[in-house]
């Protein structure tokens, strides 16, 4: 017949044995931690990039908008444009990668007003040039954006004079020969062919506002030593199964069946 299971009863019995559950968790993380020094070695190679508010614009941005524009530059880094460009780059280089190893290797963090592209690879470097593949093609492609960004901007404005100047048209007779109802043809064509460069140029930048100034600030350097980001997490979870063993050892009663067969 099986053994009932009476919380109470269980959790006197493992304050009693508590020196089992001290011995099971370490053992169990001591086997984590052999296990993640088994495994091979990863290197983390990174760069970052910077960015800030052009002081120089009037504009005046909420956190939120603020928070939101710098998240573009991390979606055009992390772009499928760009990650094609660095596995095409890489394989020309020697490094035979697909886009599928690319993104089990390549991650991005931000920090504020930064964002860090990582390479993790077994080869420190492997991982470095990769790294460093990556920041060039997505700075060229930011500045690409932000350029774009820019011409945005003044077609916006010259598209705006031109709406108010069908405006003044609609309303009298200006003094101004450029919005003269004699013009009104001129100003309509004018107007279709801003709203499309606009448009063209929106789409081009990828969403970067040109109030957002980027810069690669740190390029990737040769790593040197391995990441351990994996050896807390080993040695918890071989100390959690040490825990949950002993656990049920104290169910099965094993220190009193040794007890009495000494």
């Amino acid at each position: 017949m099986d053994k009932a299971f009476y919380p109470r009863d269980t959790l006197e019995k493992a304050i009693h044995s508590w020196w089992l559950i001290v011995v099971f968790m370490v053992l169990g993380g001591a086997v984590g931690l052999l296990f993640c020094s088994m495994q091979p070695p990863v290197y983390d190679a990174k760069a970052v990039f910077t960015t800030s508010i052009d002081p120089t614009w009037t504009v005046q941005m909420t956190d939120v908008e603020v928070d939101e524009a710098i998240g573009i530059v991390g979606d055009i880094i992390s772009s499928t444009d760009v990650i094609a460009e660095v596995v095409q780059k890489a394989n020309s280089a020697g490094i035979p990668i697909d886009t599928a190893k690319f993104n089990q290797m390549a991650s991005t963090d931000r920090l504020n007003y930064q964002w860090e592209v990582h390479i993790l690879s077994s080869n420190p470097k492997i991982a470095t040039s990769i790294t460093n593949i990556w920041a060039d093609a997505a700075a060229a492609s930011l500045d690409s954006a932000y350029k774009h960004a820019l011409l945005a901007r003044g077609y916006q404005r010259y598209l705006d004079s031109l709406e108010n100047c069908l405006e003044k048209t609609a309303a009298i007779q200006p003094a101004q020969s450029i919005c003269s109802r004699s013009n009104l043809a001129n100003i309509q064509q004018e107007l279709s062919n801003t709203g499309s460069l606009v448009k063209q140029e929106k789409q081009a930048s990828q969403g970067l506002l040109p109030i957002v100034l980027v810069s690669l600030s740190e390029r990737a350097q040769l790593p040197t030593k391995p990441v351990l980001f994996n050896r807390g997490q080993s040695v918890f979870s071989g100390a959690l199964v040490g825990f949950l063993l002993a656990l049920g050892a104290i169910f099965v009663d094993l220190p009193g069946r040794f007890t009495r067969k000494g």
